[in-house]
């Protein structure tokens, strides 16, 4: 396909929305990353502990979605992620906990946070206005409050680092179907 050699460099005439799958490719390995970082920070005694639960809630349109409508689905709960992001690195400065002064952590962390905005602000360019797609605008509800034991917050933010890998990962497969279906529709227009 034309532009791929030069796939996410600046001027390479690659597609926004293949620039978009190129970012959330990039943001899915920081975020595994970022939880290894945080595994071997905090010690968990097995991940068998962890209680199923998601920290992202998005209610389907139907039980066949559409590419558009997934698209929706993905910036709604990329818009969770971030609101969660936001809250967590709120209570770890809050705290002043000194592990989270660890130069890598807080690297790798913070640009976690300045790509999954952008890809937040690229994921909204492609929503196609659809009134009838029953997806909202991402709540703001952060999961944890500040009264919480620091272990339900270690457990809290090791549930937000999974969801990030899950969503951005998402994000990876729904822009790409994304990419194929609108360079296939540019074939057939010439």
């Amino acid at each position: 396909m034309a532009g791929e050699g030069e796939a996410g460099r600046p001027g390479s005439g690659r597609s926004s929305t293949g620039k978009a799958v190129d970012l959330a490719r990039l943001l899915h390995m920081d975020c595994t990353r970022l939880l290894d970082l945080y595994k071997e920070r905090e010690s968990f005694p097995s991940e068998d502990f962890l209680e199923d639960s998601r920290v992202v809630v998005v209610p389907l349109p139907c039980d066949n979605p559409s590419t558009d409508e997934r698209v929706w689905i993905l910036y709604a709960a990329l818009g969770q992620c971030l609101g969660h992001l936001q809250k967590l690195i709120s209570l770890e400065e809050e705290t002043g906990c000194k592990d989270v002064t660890e130069e890598e952590y807080k690297y790798v962390r913070n640009n976690v946070h300045a790509r999954l905005e952008h890809l937040l602000q690229s994921t909204r360019q492609f929503l196609v206005k659809d009134p009838d797609s029953g997806i909202t605008e991402p709540p703001d509800g952060t999961g944890v409050d500040e009264a919480d034991s620091s272990f339900q917050v270690k457990l809290w933010t090791y549930r937000v680092f999974e969801e990030l890998i899950y969503w951005t990962g998402s994000a990876s497969r729904i822009l790409h179907l994304l990419h194929t279906e609108r360079e296939a529709d540019e074939e057939v227009e010439l």
